[in-house]
């Protein structure tokens, strides 16, 4: 379980979510929604129990998308969309390559 607090109405209200990394491919990739807001509204459905979900909806935006982010990222290591492989900056981390025998090595 992935557990993280956030404000509403000036209480701090821990919530806890199903690991994002078993969101049912139905619900992450194969359902056919309208929009990405419809399929995020169907994962925080399922990762959150029915008492949790009705509260997540009384979040103010910022706190309830800092929530999704936190959970994203807390299981994962990365956001939806990113990949971990990815470098965060734009510089080269490729190693130049070692020099190959060629035929003349071998003569």
């Amino acid at each position: 379980m992935f557990r993280h607090k956030i404000e509403i109405d000036g209480e701090q209200i821990e919530f806890e979510l199903k690991p994002v990394e078993e969101v049912p491919m139905g619900i992450a990739i194969l359902e056919d929604f309208d929009s990405e807001e419809l399929q995020a509204k169907a994962m925080l459905k399922w990762a959150l129990s029915d008492e949790q979900y009705e509260l997540f909806k009384l979040a103010p935006l910022s706190a309830g998308m800092k929530l999704v982010e936190a959970w994203q990222k807390g299981m994962t290591g990365t956001g939806l969309g990113e990949s971990a492989a990815s470098p965060p900056s734009s510089k080269t981390t490729a190693r130049p390559s070692k020099p190959t025998a060629s035929d003349s090595d071998f003569d």
